[in-house]
């Protein structure tokens, strides 16, 4: 697992929530980083270009973890859709 010494700004800006819009798609995006924590926070990733995305939470959140992991490790580019919040709610690698 990437470990890094920074840790994401999760303060969510209200430009960037009106910017993504539910349901929409970013795609061919490369995953550099991953960050987590126990508490409430959860899993982060570091998408080159964008900047830290939160994976949301709820059911599947492990199997989107898995994918990030994957995307990180492989070096694969990833094509992700955001919920209404910014959130990464389902990841393609």
């Amino acid at each position: 697992m990437c470990v890094t010494t920074s840790t994401p700004d999760l303060t969510v800006r209200v430009r960037d929530v009106a910017a993504a819009g539910p349901g929409r798609w970013v795609r061919g995006r490369t995953v550099a980083r991953l960050w987590s924590h126990d508490a409430s926070t959860g899993v982060w990733m570091w998408v080159e270009g964008v900047g830290w995305k939160r994976l949301a939470p709820g059911v599947g959140h492990t199997r989107l973890t898995a994918l990030a992991v994957e995307a990180v490790h492989g070096g694969r580019a990833v094509d992700y859709r955001e919920d209404a919040v910014g959130r990464i709610e389902q990841i393609l690698v």
